[in-house]
């Protein structure tokens, strides 16, 4: 680092440096507006947030501004010239925006925290929370940094880091579309979300830092990962910045992981979901939405070229891609989720919790209300709920009513996937659910489910089947046209039957 590089830095910025601080510490300021000590806690927790928010958007604004003489013609020969060898120059800037990120967030928490909030909160737990976000924040400068110089001019390089940004949020739609649709019953990714978010410094730090400020653990994974980018994005750097060809300046962003990349992996990416779309609402429901994506796909070439041209190239490109996504689509549907949809363990805790709800005839508790020739009667509806604990050591006890379960499971399975190829108005013709999960602690409102799977019924359980179930468990059916509500043999008795 050159010591009088970054004082130059400093002298050059000084006016917009002071005038940023009071708007800083004014914003972080009004968390104390009608403070009182009883709430001392949270209103400095609050001021604490503002400030790591604000210090994140200066992590995205100073690469842009401190890096852009890169990306002019004019200014890199001249910085490029200066007695300053381009790592110190790499090293001093990234100094200095660390600097400049991490003490307006340092000096605002500590004056603040003297004043208002020493007598609340251990200062053990603030130097945590520092800590962890100053970390987080000089990941992010790293990490911008290298993205904005994969371009060759300024607004490119803006594009890019915005690209990259969002690149892991179109994975996490992707995961989801895919396995929600794919494989029948999984829910929330089956937690193969959270692998997108390894690829989001910015999440990763964000949720570690909200861990820090609500003084819960920190995720170890997305800490070393964190750090894993930092050193990827130093390595990335010394090829963009330290062996940089001057003459890349303001000339099109050719980089292989500039354009090029964003462009098709973002377009492999959304027609992978369109392609899930297209089993659900048929290749004339979709066809637009094809078209629009190909104009997109041409609009973003013109960005990257500057100019418009149709080539055969694109189309070809296109409908390769297109036809691959749906060809892996249906791939996954017709082998019922690639195998997935039929792999799951009953146990993996101690407790295993069916639920059950569904609308059906008032006469005739096992046939679906929706399936009725007369549509929509929910006045002649009831309906059924019942919860099933079953524990792992009374699993042997539990044989017969957790055999009916499973048995309705497969058959919610089977009928969804059964589904597709048949008249659209038939496809959701179902008013019945079922989901599956495990549990260490029943009695504890924060033990988080695990294992859990939610199922679209068509085929209900019958009477018989029910009245089974009732010996082991509560079942209830509620009478929509009268609002009452019956446990089942009570019901029974009642209606007759």
């Amino acid at each position: 680092m050159n010591k009088n590089y970054l004082k130059y830095l400093f002298r050059e910025r000084k006016i917009a440096l002071i005038f940023f601080l009071i708007v800083y510490a004014g914003i972080c300021l009004t968390c104390f507006i009608s403070y009182d000590k009883e709430y001392a806690v949270s209103s400095y927790l609050t001021s604490v947030r503002a400030g790591i928010i604000m210090s994140s958007m200066l992590a995205f604004a100073l690469p842009v501004l401190q890096l852009s003489y890169v990306h002019r013609r004019r200014s890199v020969d001249q910085y490029f010239a200066l007695p300053v060898s381009r790592k110190s120059q790499l090293v001093t800037e990234i100094a200095f925006m660390t600097a400049v990120c991490t003490g307006y967030l340092l000096v605002t928490s500590l004056i603040t925290y003297v004043i208002f909030a020493a007598h609340a909160v251990l200062f053990s737990v603030l130097l945590k929370i520092l800590a962890v976000s100053c970390l987080f924040l000089l990941e992010l400068i790293l990490v911008n940094s290298f993205f904005y110089l994969l371009a060759n001019n300024i607004f490119d390089g803006i594009v890019v880091i915005g690209a990259y940004t969002c690149l892991p949020l179109l994975l996490y739609l992707v995961i989801g579309a895919v396995v929600d649709t794919l494989i029948v019953g999984y829910t929330s990714a089956a937690g193969l979300d959270k692998f997108a978010w390894y690829l989001s410094p910015l999440v990763m730090g964000a949720k570690n830092t909200i861990n820090a400020v609500d003084q819960t653990s920190l995720d170890t994974g997305y800490l070393i990962a964190g750090i894993v980018w930092a050193l990827l994005a130093c390595a990335g750097l010394k090829y963009q910045f330290i062996d940089r060809k001057t003459e890349r300046a303001e000339q099109l962003s050719d980089e292989f992981f500039a354009y090029r990349f964003i462009i098709h992996v973002y377009l492999a990416g959304i027609l992978l979901c369109m392609g899930c779309a297209l089993w659900e609402e048929g290749l004339k429901t979709m066809v637009i939405y094809y078209l629009l994506l190909f104009v997109v796909y041409v609009i973003a070439h013109f960005v990257y070229k500057r100019k418009i041209e149709l080539k055969a190239s694109y189309i070809a490109v296109y409908l390769a891609a297109a036809l691959a996504a749906a060809g892996i689509t249906a791939a996954g549907w017709k082998t019922r989720g690639f195998g997935m949809a039929d792999r799951y363990e009953l146990f993996t805790d101690k407790y295993l919790i069916y639920n059950y709800n569904a609308d059906a005839f008032s006469d005739d508790l096992g046939k679906n209300i929706v399936m009725s020739e007369n549509g929509y009667d929910w006045e002649s509806a009831v309906s059924v709920s019942f919860e099933l604990t079953v524990s792992e050591d009374e699993k042997e006890k539990y044989a017969e009513p957790v055999g009916i379960m499973e048995k309705l499971r497969k058959q919610a399975i089977d009928d969804t996937y059964k589904m597709y190829g048949t008249p659209e108005d038939n496809r959701y013709l179902y008013n019945g659910w079922l989901s599956a999960m495990n549990a260490h602690n029943i009695h504890s409102n924060t033990d988080p489910w695990t294992n859990q799977f939610s199922y679209n019924v068509r085929s209900l359980l019958s009477e018989e089947e029910l009245k089974l179930l009732s010996e082991y468990t509560d079942v209830t059916v509620y009478v929509n046209e009268t609002g009452e509500e019956y446990e089942l043999p009570e019901y029974l008795e009642k209606r007759g039957g």
